[in-house]
């Protein structure tokens, strides 16, 4: 879940970055933060408490603090760390989530980037501005690293079906047959699709629709195209067979989607 949330957040403005000092034995409770923030702990070390967890920040391991979260924290070890603080589009409730921590393999890196990240915040130059988004993401990507390493046997398995997962991304509108994938991968077509099926977690063709209906959904929010034109794009006969198969995925046709979506009062994305 937090590994998840982390991956997924988009970032839509930085309005704080500095390193600061803590002095041992301080502390404090925080009720309902009113921004996002990622805390480093370079030097010394500080627990946060919240919800019946203990959370450790250090040089070792990050802190992500969530908006709306509630914490007490206290420095154990004085010393010097970097916060930086946000405000993003994050894909679950804020007001459920408490503080996280995350492993630092590279702290190294870690600090050259918030040093960066606070000389481009404090220059507010325009393209200084960009490359501070860029660090921040490099900043969020060093603390899923661990995460990441952790799935490795994962990702070997995945290996076997690689090129077919590729060919599937770049041609999911089209008609796929497993014989196609089978060949890709050098294996029978019987064997591909147990395997195939172990490793994704469900059959090729199975896979390849809720690709095209994931798809779907995201160009159905946007208004750069009508129904027919979506069905279209995404490789479809006519509207009534994509209005069957996209039903069938999310249990409502793209025409209650859509409306679903205006009558929620979500602005549409546009050009």
């Amino acid at each position: 879940m937090n590994t998840e949330l982390l991956a997924n957040l988009t970032l839509l403005k930085i309005h704080f970055v500095s390193r600061l000092y803590s002095e041992a034995n301080r502390g404090a409770r925080r009720e309902n933060r009113s921004a996002w923030a990622v805390i480093f702990k370079f030097e010394g070390e500080t627990v946060y408490e919240s919800g019946g967890k203990t959370h450790v920040s250090n040089r070792e391991n990050a802190i992500l603090l969530p908006q709306n979260s509630s914490y007490e924290w206290k420095c154990v070890r004085a010393g010097h760390f970097y916060a930086i603080e946000f405000v993003c589009d994050c894909p679950a409730d804020p007001a459920v989530l408490q503080p996280m921590s995350f492993p630092v393999l590279n702290p190294e890196k870690m600090l050259q980037l918030f040093k960066d990240c606070e000389y481009k915040s404090t220059l507010k130059n325009a393209v200084y501005k960009l490359e501070l988004f860029k660090n921040a993401y490099e900043i969020l990507a060093i603390m899923l690293k661990p995460s990441s390493q952790k799935s490795y046997q994962s990702e070997k398995k995945r290996e076997k079906i690689a090129l077919a997962l590729d060919y599937i991304a770049q041609n999911y509108r089209e008609k796929i047959k497993n014989a196609e994938l089978a060949a890709l991968c050098g294996m029978s077509e019987v064997y591909f699709r147990k395997a195939f099926t172990a490793i994704a977690g469900d059959s090729p063709i199975g896979y390849v629709q809720k690709l095209r209906m994931k798809k779907a959904a995201e160009i159905l929010k946007t208004d750069f195209v009508s129904l027919s034109e979506a069905a279209v794009s995404l490789g479809y006969g006519d509207i009534s067979e994509f209005s069957r198969a996209f039903k069938k995925y999310a249990g409502v046709s793209p025409r209650e989607y859509v409306k679903a979506i205006s009558s929620s009062g979500l602005p549409k994305s546009s050009m």
